[in-house]
């Protein structure tokens, strides 16, 4: 029986006999078998690596496109690594976990605190750091109100007692009694008649020391090496508690004859950072040919990532000015001047350095309107309500005296306060934080050309003895030489 053969009741039909297609007159090959499978379709001993081996070299020779079937491909049957979800519970708990850090830092051993904070904020920015220094320092003065709200005014130093006698070490105060205020007919080898400033009132007196106001005479061994007799003193300094709430916050405000000292400004190794100037054209350091008349060096402004303040130093710009930021400037002929910018750009043919902070805490007798308002905040560094350690400088009204003001647990407003009560008339901030505010003194132990060294600090603070003339320092900074 044919199997091909059509059912008997089917139509009959008559064969065509032109072909449709062309018909080859070459055998047909055979069609191609399925990989791993026999001439009839038996399965053969080929093993699954065989497979894998033939795909692989076939995808390797014809490229991604001619890969073999997802189903001739081994499965990857291991289990997939679990993902990590930055979480707000995760973040919040590593920002609880530096912030605790940080405090316990701050509060026990705060030398390790700048080189800590600067490596977070390189991972979390300068705001963020803000913010966390800012409830640390909360939490600190709210421990310290408690623990000290009470207490006795807090001071820097003790008075010396009446009638001793002597230079006394560079730093102390010398002459036992308090500067007698000088007379308009004082003679010229005595105190010059605007130098000390005339001693003032404590601004409150309920949180005031015995000693607030009064001016005591501080030693340099430059006035007693180089000149017979020695000469008159270039530094007095005075006490001052600025916050009605608090009888521990307390400036050091050091005057400083600003028509027998100059003032030079000096870029650190690495800050303020600058684009234009690079390492190799800043030591850090002061010049060696000013060893013989130096006798102080202070703290500067504040690091670049805070704001980009301005600095000039010995004509040569580290970061342009900004016409809003309040400006301590140092002329050519030695004299000062403090100021918004923008009121003194005409002059600056004039100047040999300048250095730049926010804006002015006080301008022209004038306190800033931004310091009224506790959210105003100083830079992108620590808001200007935070009390922390704090620096500023300031001048008098006939720019013979220039005033420089450094205490704890002090907020913007109190430590403008603090130099307006001394009888600055207008103000700069300079550099915030445990670590950074001093005021050294300077002796010279060696030949008079050898390099001079700290020997006591305006209140109390970390330094070493080659600090800034030996040994390079990364920040700026300002230094004092008798004329």
């Amino acid at each position: 029986m044919n199997d091909f053969a059509p059912p008997s009741d089917a139509p009959a039909t008559v064969p065509d006999s032109s072909p449709r297609f062309p018909v080859s007159e070459k055998p047909l090959r055979p069609a191609a078998r399925p990989p791993g499978t026999a001439a009839g379709g038996e399965k053969t001993a080929r093993t699954d690596a065989t497979v894998q081996e033939t795909a692989s070299r076939t995808e390797t020779q014809s490229g991604p496109e001619s890969a073999p079937p997802e189903a001739l491909r081994p499965l990857d049957l291991r289990p997939a690594a679990p993902k990590r979800r930055f979480t707000k519970r995760r973040v919040f708990g590593a920002l609880f976990a530096i912030g605790a850090a940080y405090g316990i830092a701050a509060l026990t051993i705060p030398a390790v605190v700048p080189a800590t904070v600067d490596g977070v904020r390189a991972i979390l920015g300068p705001k963020a750091i803000a913010a966390v220094e800012d409830a640390v320092y909360g939490w600190k003065d709210r421990w310290e109100t408690y623990r000290h709200g009470e207490d006795k005014p807090t001071e820097y130093w003790t008075p010396p007692p009446e009638g001793a006698g002597g230079a006394g070490t560079p730093g102390n105060t010398g002459g036992g009694a308090p500067v007698p205020t000088p007379s308009a007919s004082a003679s010229a080898s005595a105190v010059p008649s605007y130098f000390p400033p005339p001693s003032f009132a404590a601004p409150y007196p309920k949180v005031a020391a015995a000693q607030d106001g009064t001016w005591y005479p501080v030693a340099d061994d430059v006035a007693v090496t180089t000149a017979n007799p020695p000469e008159k003193p270039v530094f007095a300094k005075a006490l001052v508690h600025p916050d009605p709430k608090r009888p521990f916050s307390v400036v050091a405000v050091l005057a400083l004859d600003a028509l027998r000292v100059r003032v030079d400004a000096v870029a650190g190794t690495s800050e303020p950072e600058s684009e234009t100037v690079k390492r190799a054209q800043r030591p850090g350091k002061v010049p060696p040919a000013d060893y013989t008349r130096m006798i102080a060096a202070f703290n500067g402004g504040w690091q670049a990532v805070h704001g980009h303040f301005g600095m000039m130093a010995d004509g040569v710009e580290i970061l342009p000015p900004k016409d809003a930021s309040c400006t301590f400037v140092m002329f050519k002929d030695g004299t000062f001047a403090i100021g918004t910018w923008s009121k003194l750009a005409a002059r600056r043919a004039e100047m040999k350095s300048f250095r730049q902070t926010p804006r002015c805490l006080a301008e022209e007798g004038q306190a800033s309107a931004r310091l009224a308002d506790a959210a105003t905040g100083w830079g992108v560094s620590v808001d200007g309500e935070t009390v922390i350690r704090r620096s500023a400088i300031g001048l008098d009204k006939e720019k013979k005296v220039l005033f420089y003001g450094v205490g704890d647990s002090q907020s913007a407003k109190s430590i403008a306060e603090a130099l307006t009560a001394a009888g600055a008339v207008d103000i700069a901030m300079l550099d915030v934080n445990q670590a950074f505010p001093r005021f050294l003194f300077y002796s010279h132990d060696g030949g008079p050309t050898d390099p001079p060294h700290a020997k006591s600090s305006l209140i109390p603070a970390e330094y070493k003895p080659t600090e800034y003339v030996e040994r390079s320092w990364y920040r700026d900074f300002f230094y004092v030489t008798r004329r």
